[in-house]
């Protein structure tokens, strides 16, 4: 049985204090106090841009990311404006998109003798085919997201300005061409009684593209 390097400090302080990037980052230990910290937004705030993630990400993105860098009540409420896109997941037309589109990847690499590269021709194709389904946009997008690679967060300057280059073009376009679709839907969305900014539209989209993919793709 593996050794749990945290006992001792679960079983005394519940807390543990890391060393990472410069700062000092407590560790909750208990699942209690997990569960607690979690409803205790006035405590433990997410109203706090860049800094929801570990590392935090100043140098990777321009805006806030919506809903998550937001406390309760503004958190359901901007939550609500893009929920249903997310329950497509679960609807029998997105289910059998994916399934078809799993076993089409997976005759490939039978017809490959057998194998195939798993991130690239594999996870990757169907993290950015899924995501088009999702966002209701056309398939043919995913060759974009596919361009990418696994690194669209991190250009060769270090920066995300090519997911938000793109991003920004896609609401423009929305906005020309309104349809059914994410984006189009983002521009058409309210909050507290006004149009959302393009600041919020822009960090809407940026958390929908970060959510998945590396989580996906590894």
């Amino acid at each position: 049985m593996p050794e749990d390097s945290f006992r001792e400090a679960r079983q005394t302080e519940g807390t543990l204090k890391c060393p990472f990037q410069g700062e000092e980052i407590p560790m909750l230990l208990r699942h209690a106090d997990v569960r607690a910290a979690a409803k205790d937004w006035q405590t433990f705030s997410s109203d706090a841009p860049f800094r929801v993630p570990i590392p935090s990400e100043e140098e990777l993105r321009t805006m806030r990311q919506l809903p998550i860098e937001t406390n309760p009540p503004e958190h359901t409420e901007y939550r609500q404006i893009i929920e249903p896109f997310f329950k497509r997941s679960k609807t029998p037309e997105v289910i059998s998109k994916v399934q078809t589109l799993i076993n089409e990847l997976l005759e490939k690499a039978l017809t490959a003798n057998g194998s195939l590269e798993i991130v690239h021709q594999f996870a990757l194709p169907i993290q950015s085919r899924a995501l088009t389904y999702l966002l209701d946009v056309p398939e043919s997008e995913a060759d974009t997201y596919i361009e990418w690679g696994v690194h669209v967060f991190h250009d060769e300057n270090g920066n995300g300005s090519k997911l938000e280059d793109y991003l920004a073009f896609s609401l423009k376009r929305a906005e020309k061409n309104p349809g059914k679709d994410f984006f189009s839907a983002l521009n058409k969305a309210t909050f507290q009684n006004r149009i959302l900014t393009h600041e919020e539209k822009m960090g809407f989209a940026n958390l929908t593209f970060a959510g998945g993919r590396d989580t996906i793709i590894h």
